[in-house]
């Protein structure tokens, strides 16, 4: 206890000398800027208490004193030394004003639509500023509707009183919105597409919630794997830091299955049966005269010993899918078909029997026609030279005439010239008359030049007269010059006295018709005559400059029976007569309401400058019937660029509901033609099979 006393004693004696005889000092010239209070240091003083207000005391070390950010307004410094546990008085008092100035909100951040940021200490309030409108929030966090992205910043508020001064405004942030949701989503021959959306980068695209697939465009090849009702959805893709990912856009299609191509090339070499793939097929059924033998799976077949014996009969190939609709039959192919293999081979070729070319032919004198009810499958051979010239009595052409004939995969090339004493005479580049026969991938390059001198003549490129059976894939490109002739590009007549069916399907023809002589010389630049009540052309087109009489059109010159669908037909169209004219950019005269054409277009330049009581020309159709009965037309275009004539010739008389005129331009967007079957992505619509 005396120990303790002295050592108080001795502190006493040494804050007696430090202070002199006062006590310890205080410290003196206080001063304030920028919130920071300083004084000059006293000596030994081991530390400093600033009292604030006369209430809030506060130890430091240093000679200064930041002002923690709850002070502000008028305020009272005093400040005090100490020297361990023994304080000394306190300074002269300070009064000055403080000052505070906000710093800016952090942590600025958009939470769906709400701004959120951290909360400033002292801030009275908020101004959220959406692009130029500045908006008061009373809390860290303020609502923004907008349907467009717009910068956003907030500063803090200061008081009233002017002592705690507002921040400024943060750096400016962008208030994202999300892209709008992909639209009519839709399903169209293996591309699935939708509305492009403004702004997205790429879309994302899910199918029955499968893996995700990407796309940079506004569509995407699915392929035709799918089928039934499949669920498609899709949302856009942002990179911009002013959006969000869209929503995914939804649709749930029925999507119908195909129906499988037909194998085609369907051939037999050294007893195996071949033939080419066929888009989306599984495996393939072979078939020998209609009975299945098998099903492969490769486009090969090894041919049993059994059935490669059975010599006249056929084999054709069916392909099936798992999921789409199988396809029909192939053309037949004939087994111990007899070989040709050169000129005297095709001479000697009989007028029934199976037939197959192993090469290439050349003819090299004049052709004498025969009548043919067999099978020629032209292996995708060619026959060139053929020369027919002279005056002649009967039918005439490579044959005479095909009855229940079957003729595949050939092309001839030459020339026909001759004169016709036979009234009613049949001549084509490939028959005379087809009739219950077969006509396949049958190719014509020729010049025909026929004169009748005995009545009318009826004259093809391929067939003069068609009574029944099937064209498919049958083409003309050369010239065609006639008198006297019911003429077209590639059939002349299509009549029959019977109730077969004549049916021309994906057929076309390119080059000139030039028609001369009386009233019934039609010129059609694919038919002259369709007369038949079972006929159906589809699919098919005429690429000619036809040149006629009086009955002219751009597709069929005399519509007498019949439909026709998914045709077109285009070239430069005129017409001789100077007192009778019926001419049409795709059909020169409908008979009556017997008839009907649908989906197809006439886009023939029309030189026709007659006039008269019985000239009509139409940049459609030259004559139609009129009255109140069922229209024949039913979606049918013509090109008002390159025809300024009506849509009919008769129009004070004729219906033409049904045909509408588009210029060259419009005519690529239309919509509503079958995309299976046409094509807009030319500089005029086209058939697909001529891509």
């Amino acid at each position: 206890m005396k120990h303790k006393a002295k050592l108080y004693v001795a502190a006493l004696i040494a804050l007696a000398t430090l202070g002199g005889c006062d006590g310890p000092s205080a410290p003196t010239n206080l001063s304030y800027s920028e919130r920071v209070l300083t004084w000059s240091e006293v000596r030994s003083a081991t530390a400093y208490r600033v009292l604030i207000n006369d209430e809030n005391a506060h130890d430091v070390s240093e000679e200064e004193f930041t002002l923690p950010v709850e002070y502000h307004g008028e305020l009272t410094f005093k400040v005090a030394s100490l020297f361990g546990e023994v304080i000394s008085e306190y300074s002269a008092p300070l009064v000055v004003d403080a000052y505070l100035t906000l710093s800016y909100p952090e942590n600025i951040h958009q939470d769906g639509n709400i701004l959120r940021w951290n909360a400033v200490n002292q801030a009275n309030g908020y101004v959220v500023k959406v692009g130029l409108v500045e908006n008061d929030a009373e809390e860290n966090e303020f609502e923004i509707v907008s349907s467009s992205p717009v910068q956003v910043a907030v500063l803090a508020n200061g008081s009233d009183d002017g002592y705690v001064i507002a921040s400024p405004f943060s750096s400016p942030i962008w208030f994202k919105v999300a892209l709008a949701i992909p639209t009519n989503i839709s399903y169209s021959d293996g591309i699935l597409s939708w509305t492009a959306v403004e702004h997205a980068a790429s879309y994302q695209i899910t199918i029955d919630d499968g893996d995700a697939l990407s796309s940079s465009i506004n569509q995407i090849n699915v392929g035709f794997d799918n089928v039934g009702n499949i669920n498609f959805k899709v949302k856009a893709i942002s990179d911009d830091e002013r959006y969000f990912d869209s929503a995914f856009g939804e649709a749930n299609i029925q999507i119908a299955p195909l129906t499988l191509s037909a194998p085609t090339n369907v051939r037999i070499i050294e007893g195996v049966l071949l033939f080419d793939a066929v888009d989306h097929a599984t495996s393939y059924a072979i078939f020998h005269e209609t009975v299945w033998l098998s099903e492969v799976t490769e486009t090969q077949y090894q041919i049993p010993n059994v059935v490669l014996s059975a010599s006249g009969t056929y084999l054709q190939v069916q392909a099936l899918s798992d999921i789409h609709s199988d396809s029909l039959l192939s053309q037949k192919v004939y087994l111990g078909a007899i070989e040709l293999h050169n000129e005297a081979d095709l001479r000697s070729m009989g007028e029934s029997g199976y037939f197959v070319l192993a090469s290439d032919i050349v003819l090299t004198s004049a052709w004498t026609s025969k009548d043919f009810q067999g099978v020629l499958d032209g292996n995708n051979h060619t026959i060139s030279g053929l020369s027919i010239t002279g005056s002649h009595s009967s039918n005439l052409g490579f044959f005479k005439s095909l009855d229940e004939a079957t003729i595949n995969n050939l092309t001839i090339e030459g020339a026909i010239d001759v004169t016709s004493t036979s009234e009613g005479a049949a001549i084509g580049g490939l028959a005379g008359v087809v009739r219950s026969s077969s006509v396949y991938n049958v190719s014509l390059n020729l010049n025909l030049s026929v004169e009748s001198t005995n009545g009318i003549a009826n004259v093809g490129g391929l067939a003069g007269i068609f009574e029944s059976g099937q064209i498919e894939e049958g083409y003309f490109a050369g010239a065609l010059q006639t008198e006297h002739a019911i003429s077209g590009g590639l059939v002349g007549k299509v009549a029959s006295t019977s109730s077969n069916s004549s049916l021309i399907i994906n057929s076309g023809t390119e080059g000139e018709l030039i028609v001369l002589g009386g009233e019934q010389s039609y010129a059609g630049g694919l038919i002259g005559l369709l007369g038949n009540n079972n006929a159906a052309v589809s699919g098919s087109r005429s690429s000619m400059n036809v040149s006629g009489t009086c009955y002219v059109g751009g597709l069929i010159a005399y519509m007498a029976f019949g439909s026709v669908s998914n045709c077109y037909s285009r070239g430069d169209l005129s017409a001789s007569s100077a007192i009778l004219v019926h001419a049409g950019g795709f059909v020169g005269r409908v008979e009556g309401y017997n008839n009907a054409i649908a989906y197809s277009i006439a886009m023939m330049s029309i030189m026709i400058p007659q006039t008269g009581g019985d000239i009509f020309v139409g940049s459609f159709s030259g004559v139609t019937p009129g009255g109140t009965y069922a229209t024949i037309y039913d979606n049918c275009h013509y090109d008002s660029t390159r025809s300024d004539f009506d849509r009919i010739g008769n129009s004070g008389v004729g219906r033409g509901d049904g045909i509408t005129g588009l210029s060259s331009s419009e005519l690529l967007t239309i919509n509503n033609y079958d995309s299976e079957i046409w094509s807009f992505a030319m500089s005029y619509p086209i058939l697909l099979w001529e891509l």
